[in-house]
């Protein structure tokens, strides 16, 4: 049997993930890790510098791609990797009423901590591997969160801020 994409490489005591049992333990613990996150950005992001506050402030609507990609970082620190941004995703009709969102993926499991903006998806944090309800956004690009988080210089500085402001309310909880 074969064990792949583990987080620090190990599995729980006496089992096994594989494709073989059809049976992920990661899910869960993502999960966990994608709600503690959601909950300390939602009380961090007052705090954030000015271009990220701005943009964030209607959370969850309009914040997918920066919550996206500073979660991504949170999970490469926790140990899961590659962590795959997933980004430019559109529906809809063309024009001010399109809907575009981001979200990231591990090996083929979707983590988003924002979809709960559209009105047809409830959920708050979603780990998964299904893709029915992603794959109503076409046009998705992929790429490594590490490039997200380096997109430039300013970007990165403000990035960087508010990581720590997030990081400050997770050690809180």
């Amino acid at each position: 049997m074969r064990v792949r994409g583990l987080r620090n490489g190990s599995a729980p005591p006496g089992q096994v993930v594989g494709e073989e049992q059809g049976v992920d333990y990661r899910i869960p613990e993502l999960r966990r890790l994608a709600e503690e996150f959601r909950a300390a950005f939602v009380q961090a992001k007052a705090n954030f510098p000015e271009y990220l506050r701005d943009r964030t402030k209607s959370f969850p609507k309009n914040s997918c791609d920066h919550a996206s990609a500073l979660l991504g970082r949170y999970l490469q620190e926790q140990g899961y990797s590659p962590v795959q941004y997933a980004f430019n995703g559109s529906r809809g009709p063309s024009g001010p009423n399109r809907e575009i969102h981001a979200w990231l993926e591990i090996d083929n499991i979707i983590l988003d901590i924002t979809a709960s903006q559209f009105t047809d998806q409830p959920e708050a944090v979603m780990a998964t591997r299904d893709p029915s309800w992603h794959s109503t956004f076409g046009g998705v690009k992929r790429e490594p969160v590490v490039s997200q988080l380096h997109f430039n210089q300013r970007l990165k500085q403000e990035y960087e801020k508010a990581y720590a402001e997030i990081k400050r309310y997770l050690s809180a909880g």
